[in-house]
């Protein structure tokens, strides 16, 4: 049996595919969910912070474990930590990123996922195939509001 993090099993029941961005970021594993235009937009829980230290490392869960292999879990992270190098090559580590996109979308499976990356200030989807500008994906792909939307015109 596969143990499946808790902040995936809340999203099974969205109807449209989840979605998954390979991206290099400081102190992440290289791999984020994306949120659906619901989820984006819903009001945050209730509840507040417990004040509680989360349980020592060994016993967390590696984000994305229950549903990728650990190879390409440490792959993404190797790949992530290598932004932080001096002298990268940006062209490399982006296509890099894009053949760790198509793994990530061979290993999570299609339908039910969408995978994407970017590469030359746009973000790619691996499949179906589609890229759209880096500064608007998120309302052309996902329905997102502007980003500097009027109160109340969402």
């Amino acid at each position: 049996m596969i143990a499946v993090s808790p902040w995936l099993r809340e999203t099974a029941a969205v109807p449209e595919p989840q979605r998954a961005i390979v991206a290099a970021d400081v102190g992440l594993c290289g791999l984020g969910r994306v949120l659906s235009r619901e989820e984006f937009l819903a009001p945050p829980p209730s509840g507040r912070w417990s004040g509680v230290a989360p349980s020592r490392p060994a016993t967390r869960l590696r984000p994305w474990s229950g549903l990728l292999t650990i190879t390409l879990l440490d792959d993404l992270q190797e790949w992530n930590d290598a932004w932080d190098s001096a002298g990268l090559d940006v062209r490399l580590l982006q296509e890099r990123g894009r053949a760790l996109a198509m793994r990530v979308q061979d290993e999570l499976g299609s339908p039910g996922w969408e995978v994407l990356y970017t590469m030359d200030g746009r973000v790619h989807r691996v499949h179906p195939a589609g890229s759209w500008p880096w500064d608007s994906w998120r309302q052309e792909l996902l329905g997102y509001p502007p980003r500097h939307a009027a109160p109340g015109s969402i």
